[in-house]
């Protein structure tokens, strides 16, 4: 199955990753009071900072162990729990040692990391009719809504861009997942498909394909 945003839905719903990043001298500068500069500087100084980097082979247990969370805390009530308290986590485990030891020619991982912590990440492949399919779109469980889906987003978009200038990305997204399809329109996909999913242990569920014409940043 291509899946992606399982849990990204909850991102903020301005999805500009920059909402929360302006200091105290800056938030003077706009007139905000200084009980709520003295509240949410003591948010601030709770932030760790934020790295998007390429993934390695020696991220694939934390992406796959983060992969199996995000799948049993979004489908939760999409899914079969039969499915989900399945063997998950070792489908997973094979999954990305597979990926990263042997990696598909122009595919990309990339990881957001905080304080040597994998806290979401992102994995695009090319397909043989010249689109990018963003496979997968993940933020932790329980980090949702601070902006590490939309990071995440634009840098794969970015980097869509540059190194295959011109090709649209695609996700496929089920359609029952309303939060991720919320949080994909509002960075700009656009609706281009519906279809079925069907899944190995024989059930299907109805799914949408949504696409970034020709790479462009969210």
């Amino acid at each position: 199955m291509r899946e992606a945003a399982l849990t990204l839905a909850e991102e903020n719903r301005s999805g500009d990753p920059k909402e929360t990043t302006q200091g105290p001298f800056q938030m003077a500068l706009l007139g905000v009071s200084p009980a709520l500069m003295w509240h949410r500087s003591c948010s601030w100084a709770r932030l760790e900072p934020m790295e998007i980097r390429t993934g390695c082979r020696s991220d694939a247990a934390e992406v796959a162990a983060l992969h199996a969370e995000s799948w049993r805390k979004a489908y939760a009530e999409i899914m079969p729990s039969s499915f989900l308290a399945g063997p998950l986590l070792e489908n997973r485990l094979e999954l990305w040692f597979g990926r990263l030891d042997e990696p598909h020619p122009g595919a990309a991982l990339f990881v957001a990391e905080e304080a040597a912590k994998i806290v979401g990440f992102a994995y695009l492949i090319p397909q043989s009719d010249g689109r990018l399919l963003l496979d997968n779109l993940h933020a932790r469980p329980g980090r949702t809504g601070s902006g590490i889906g939309g990071r995440l987003l634009a840098h794969a978009l970015a980097w869509a861009a540059d190194e295959h200038p011109g090709s649209s990305v695609y996700l496929e997204v089920l359609r029952a997942n309303t939060r991720a399809i919320a949080f994909y329109e509002r960075h700009g996909a656009l609706r281009t498909d519906e279809r079925a999913c069907r899944f190995e242990q024989g059930f299907e569920l109805p799914e949408l394909e949504y696409t970034w014409p020709g790479a462009s940043p969210a």
